[in-house]
């Protein structure tokens, strides 16, 4: 009694505590956002910004729409500036609001956006924050290897960044996943590396999160005495955090895992009172997926004291939150506990129902630990309702999946796979598992043993077969990659070998054939050859503008732009280019586009398509010929059509028109000659636009090229 006494007077100590620690964080959070408010009045331009997103990420936990509304502004403008770093940042701020508000949905669309124009800028800080954010989202989906990804490919850029705070909290989170999969000696592991690197960014915090990570490690290897030690020094840490910056968020978690090593030791009463004190905080931070928790920690409290009826409430709260914000991962023990209730109270039928509905997303969402749990509660079920296949079935299915932690491997990849110690610890409870199980009466011992030699046998075999397979597929997969960029590389010698110094030789030729006559004075001769020569230097002109386009292409080294063009104005440029060979051939131009007609597209890549596809239609047109160019509206996009009246191609000729390693030229009406590189990169530079490019042609009577731009 004496005991109770003292920890209610400990409870009280604690509110008071938390009383005094709120005003001095309150008072310190508004004098820092204070003058963040009172910088901006005296800021412009990007500094103004700048400090405009500080502001409004300061003020994301406790006022979303202030913080939105600054974010969205801070956006506008550093898109009318054309300041992408800046648009990346005020893009990631939007998407940590949403996110700590939970809207996960609307924080994954704006990481998308942002993750895009990091990668367009080269910016590492903001691919490893945005990389970060992105594997926590889909650690919350149930994603394991998605998000260990996401975490790795984020390590790499926040160390180049030397964000070591960063680093420091995506060793903890892949740790948290070990942890998850019973992979502990590994979990430690990162824990550590975890805990070096919060030193090296001087974040206190990082130590509260590296006791905090250790508490749950001992906690599920039911070594409670040492977990609660953790918890405690995790807890006194982010006093002091709450203290200095009024985040009680860590608090919050530490009472909860409190709270469950008092349900697990029997003391329902202190792990009430804790569960109380986590949802007091998390209930201030309007934080639904910490309340949700709470009301399923209220449930196991209930079901432990046998008032099946609140432990049904309480889940059923937690349940509809949990579905509100997509937790799948929290839904498995709401199931499981709701599946107890109910057989608590005799109705094995709808408990079993919730058991398996528990058990199949914790096979979707590969939590062990939860399987365990939930094998070992069918079992005993089954058992009492004498169905003895059912429950060696669900006893055999527990031994399994503790089989599999104890080896190591649980939804990890080969290649992430390292030799694993096995732990003394988790030996002994798969002992006192197969010692205490009621089934051994059943005394099927022997064929336990040869379903699993003969399940291990496939498995390996399995192994293997996938091993040999992917790496043959890989092997295939480079060689394709070799063939294809040595037929590139002949294909691009063969056209700077032939068709560049063609050009180029018959213009030097040209050149002196002209000087000597310009010195003989015989001008009818000069004027007639300097067409010739202009018309060889301009060959020789689009080709080499091809070939560095298409190079540089290649190397990814072209930097899309997209931006508001009139079109008429793109048109007109484009054509004069051609203004000499259009009287040579005495061509007709017709060109009709609606006025004002705005496109949205990269001018230099434009330029090139229209460029290419009519000096397409002047080769192949003949003497006196009609070219005619026509625009229209096409749903969201603008269709312009190039038709020629020309000499057409085969179905032949126009199979093989946009293959590189197969691509060839037929000289024009005039002689003219190509290489056919001009029409590879008009279909990659409309594609890089979301476009099309269709061709119409028949022999004889012409071809017609139409492809689409998106409209402004």
């Amino acid at each position: 009694m004496i005991a109770f006494k003292n920890r209610k007077l400990f409870s009280v100590f604690i509110c008071l505590f938390l009383l005094a620690t709120t005003a001095a964080a309150e008072l310190a959070h508004h004098q820092l956002t204070d003058s963040l408010a009172l910088a901006l009045a005296s800021q412009k331009g990007s500094e103004r910004l700048g400090t405009q997103l500080q502001l409004a990420l300061e003020l994301s936990p406790i006022e979303k729409d202030r913080a939105l509304n600054l974010s969205r502004q801070a956006l506008k403008e550093a898109r009318k500036a054309g300041n992408k770093e800046l648009e990346t940042r005020a893009l990631f701020v939007l998407g940590r609001t949403n996110q700590v508000h939970e809207q996960m949905g609307l924080a994954e669309a704006y990481y998308d956006s942002a993750l895009v124009l990091a990668n367009s800028t080269g910016s590492n800080r903001h691919k490893g924050e945005l990389l970060h954010h992105m594997g926590l989202i889909l650690y919350n989906k149930g994603m394991a290897i998605e998000a260990l990804e996401s975490y790795n490919q984020a390590l790499h850029y926040n160390r180049l960044a030397q964000n070591f705070r960063l680093v420091g909290s995506g060793y903890s989170m892949m740790a948290n996943i070990y942890r998850v999969n019973g992979l502990y000696d590994r979990a430690i592991e990162y824990i550590i590396k975890s805990k070096l690197n919060y030193e090296k960014a001087n974040f206190v915090e990082g130590n509260a999160w590296a006791a905090y990570m250790l508490g749950r490690i001992y906690a599920d290897l039911k070594l409670r005495t040492k977990a609660r030690e953790y918890f405690n020094e995790s807890l006194e840490i982010y006093r002091q955090v709450a203290a200095s910056n009024g985040d009680k968020s860590g608090l919050a978690i530490c009472y909860e895992q409190l709270g469950l090593l008092d349900l697990a030791s029997g003391d329902l009463n202190q792990a009430s009172a804790a569960i109380d004190h986590a949802l007091r905080i998390f209930s201030e931070n309007q934080s639904k997926y910490g309340i949700s928790n709470a009301y399923l920690n209220f449930g196991r409290i209930e079901y432990a004291r046998g008032d099946y009826v609140a432990a049904r409430n309480y889940l059923s709260k937690a349940l509809s939150m949990k579905q509100e914000i997509a937790d799948r991962l929290s839904l498995t023990r709401i199931h499981e506990y709701l599946g107890l209730c109910d057989l608590a109270q005799g109705k094995q039928q709808q408990g079993l129902s919730s058991l398996h509905e528990g058990l199949e997303l914790a096979l979707k969402t590969n939590q062990k630990k939860v399987q365990l749990d939930i094998y070992a509660k069918l079992s005993e079920t089954y058992l009492k309702m004498k169905n003895l296949p059912k429950a060696f079935e669900a006893q055999q299915k527990q031994i399994d999946v503790q089989n599999e932690l104890l080896s190591g491997a649980v939804n990890i990849k080969l290649e992430q796979l390292q030799p694993i110690y096995a732990l003394d610890a988790k030996n002994e409870q798969i002992a006192e598992l197969e010692q205490t199980n009621a089934i051994n009466k059943l005394q099927l011992k022997q064929h336990r043993i040869t379903r699993m030699a003969a399940l291990s046998a496939v498995l390996i075999v399995v192994l293997i077969a996938s091993s040999v397979y992917l790496v043959n597929r890989k092997i295939r997969k480079k060689n394709a990659a070799l063939h294809e960029a040595v037929q590139t590389k002949d294909r691009l010698f063969s056209i700077i070998a032939h068709d560049l110094r063609n050009p180029i030789g018959t213009s030097l030729g040209l050149s002196e054939f002209l000087l000597e006559e310009m010195n003989q004075k015989n001008y009818t001769v000069v004027s007639h050859y300097a067409g010739l020569f202009r018309q060889s230097l301009t060959e020789a002109f689009n080709l080499l503008n091809n070939l560095l386009d298409w190079s540089r292409s290649q190397q990814q080294r072209i930097r899309f732009e997209a931006r508001e063009l009139v079109l008429a104005d793109i048109i007109s440029e484009s054509r004069e280019l051609f203004e000499s060979s259009i009287q040579q051939k005495n061509l007709a131009f017709d060109v009709q586009t609606p006025e004002n007609c705005r496109v949205l597209a990269d001018p230099d890549m434009l330029k090139t398509i229209l460029r290419n596809l009519l000096s397409n239609a002047i080769k192949f047109s003949n003497e006196n010929g009609l070219i005619s160019l026509m625009c229209q509206p096409n749903g969201q996009f603008a269709e312009i059509a190039i038709t020629d009246r020309g000499v057409g191609m085969s179905p032949e000729q126009q199979a093989a028109l946009f293959a590189f390693d197969t691509n060839s030229s037929t000289p024009g009406t005039a002689g003219e000659k190509g290489t056919g590189l001009g029409l590879i990169l008009v279909k990659e530079f409309v594609e890089k636009h979301g476009g099309y490019i269709r061709l119409s042609s028949k022999p004889g009577q012409g071809s017609t090229f139409s492809f689409t731009i998106p409209m402004a």
